[in-house]
This record gives structure tokens, sequence and C-alpha cells, in this order.
């Protein structure tokens, strides 16, 4: 979860650098500090649940695939020393669902504020001034 934060962090600070001029405009024309921030926090909030919903698809698409288990036969001697058998069936627990999403989302907004606060203190004058 921690590296899933690290990337979005990333992700939002490319995104924000590529857009300076935008976000100098709207702060030229007079929008908010708070209001840039927040329109860079909603933007993040969109794409953490697209992404979570994205990834819920495929790992129910995967789940299901495997839905009869995974021959692990070829390493039946090291499997059995942590006590598995030869298949491994994927089980589904729809708590641990909640609570992984819930938690990227928490962290992706924690992640985002960082970006979002620094690209709303950015002088209109000098945004606009970048290429």
């Amino acid at each position: 979860f921690l590296t899933i934060s690290f990337g979005l962090v990333n992700t939002v600070y490319m995104s924000i650098a590529e857009r300076v001029r935008e976000l100098g405009l709207l702060s030229a024309l007079g929008m908010p500090a708070w209001l840039i921030s927040f329109q860079i926090l909603v933007e993040s909030f969109v794409l953490l649940v697209i992404g979570a919903i994205g990834g819920l698809f495929l790992s129910f698409l995967t789940a299901w695939y495997f839905r009869d288990g995974i021959d692990v036969s070829a390493f039946a001697r090291g499997v059995e020393k942590v006590g598995m058998g030869s298949v491994v069936e994927p089980q589904v627990h729809f708590g641990d669902i909640g609570l992984a999403v819930m938690l990227i989302i928490v962290m992706g907004l924690i992640g985002s504020f960082i970006p979002a606060w620094s690209a709303s203190k950015d002088a209109p004058v000098s945004a606009l001034n970048r290429d």
C-alpha cells in the first residue's frame, strides 16, 4: 500500500508539472488557492475510484479463471514443507476487498494533498511564464 501511494504521488506531481500553465491561468483569473487544491484532490479521487473498479474487475476475472485451482505439483516437495497441497485455490473475501479499496483511496488522497497544496501556492505570473 505504501508503494501504491508513492506511485500515486509521483503521478499527481507529473500531472501538475504538465499543467502548471493551466493552473497558473486559473489562479490569475481569480480562482482561490483552496479551490485549485480541491480540484486536484477531486481528480485524484476520480482516478482512484476508476483504478479500484478496474483492479477489482481484473482480480475477479483472474479468480474466476483459476476457480479450479492452480496446479503447483511441479513444486510439490517445496510446498509440502510449508503445509500446502498440490493445488492452490483462490478465495475471495469481500471484507478484505472493501478494506483494501478504502485504504488505497484514503492513502491516495493523503498522498495527493501535498502536490495539490504545492500547486495552489505557485505564483500565477511565474506559472504562466513556464514552458
